[in-house]
């Protein structure tokens, strides 16, 4: 006899009609608690603690069916399996195609990444070579600008 069968035997309804212990039964007048005993136990290895799995694979009659319907039944899980088989290649075909068109947009936008950062570089540097120009004009220009000061001074002071 196994442990559940000892506990089955335990249980008997009471007058509510939940399934109480025979001690719960007779000891009714002592204030004893009246908790069904399942509330109390823990599950026991490799029992699960839920009350019903969510999810069971159905299984298909067996005697019910006759070979016809049994064969007809076969044939539309292949059918179904087999359209299901076909849709899933029809959405691969799909799905790579988009796949490679993304992949060459992908490399097309590195490429002109690249060409971009090469052309701010050199943008940079050219930049650069015209600030210094513009530096070295500038410093000329204040230099003949002192000179024609100094020119300009010299030829007041001149008698006419």
């Amino acid at each position: 006899m196994n442990l559940t069968e000892l506990l089955d035997m335990m249980h008997q309804p009471n007058k509510i009609g939940t399934k109480t212990s025979t001690l719960h039964e007779i000891d009714n007048s002592y204030g004893v608690n009246r908790v069904p005993i399942e509330q109390h136990l823990s599950p026991l290895i490799g029992e699960s603690s839920k009350a019903a799995p969510t999810k069971q694979k159905r299984k298909a009659p067996e005697a019910a069916l006759d070979p016809e319907k049994k064969r007809q039944y076969d044939r539309a899980y292949r059918l179904r399996c087999k359209e299901k088989k076909q849709k899933n290649e029809q959405d691969m075909v799909v799905l790579t195609e988009e796949n490679n068109k993304l992949t060459r947009e992908n490399e097309q936008l590195k490429r002109e990444g690249v060409k971009q950062s090469e052309m701010v570089r050199t943008q940079n540097e050219e930049m650069k070579v015209v600030n210094s120009e513009l530096h070295y004009l500038k410093h000329q220009l204040q230099r003949q600008n002192a000179v024609v000061n100094v020119l300009s001074s010299e030829v007041v002071r001149l008698p006419p």
